[in-house]
């Protein structure tokens, strides 16, 4: 089973070094990894107010996230997960995410997995 610890490993060495065969997928493939890293952790926090949320739409458990970490990194996930599903889809007149904008991304989904460990190892 691949965890959202790994699925963030994969995205970050999508963008740390482009490899041939991925010069035109790299960036949307990071932005997928990142995103589905950060849903994963995302629905660890909620879990821990309520089971049931889990099954909830993603902006709703966005909407349940400050109750859980930090309310300025709640914020930040939400820019992030907004950032990461945009840059999901290819769009012809769109282009793709900047490294830059891909790690500040994965950065957002970093801190939040790590004030998940936190609260885990504090209970």
């Amino acid at each position: 089973m691949t965890t959202a610890t790994d699925l963030l490993g994969h995205a970050r060495g999508l963008v740390s070094e482009v490899t041939p065969g991925t010069n035109a997928v790299w960036s949307r493939a990071a932005a997928l990894l990142g995103r589905m890293a950060l849903e994963e952790a995302v629905r660890a926090h909620v879990a821990t107010l309520d089971d049931s949320l889990t099954e909830a739409s993603m902006r709703a458990q966005l909407l349940c996230l400050p109750h859980c970490v930090e309310p300025a990194l709640a914020a930040r996930a939400s820019v992030a997960w907004v950032g990461l599903s945009r840059a999901c889809h290819a769009h012809p007149y769109e282009l793709a995410p900047t490294g830059a904008e891909l790690r500040w991304w994965l950065e957002v989904v970093d801190l939040l997995q790590q004030a998940g460990r936190r609260g885990a190892s504090g209970r």
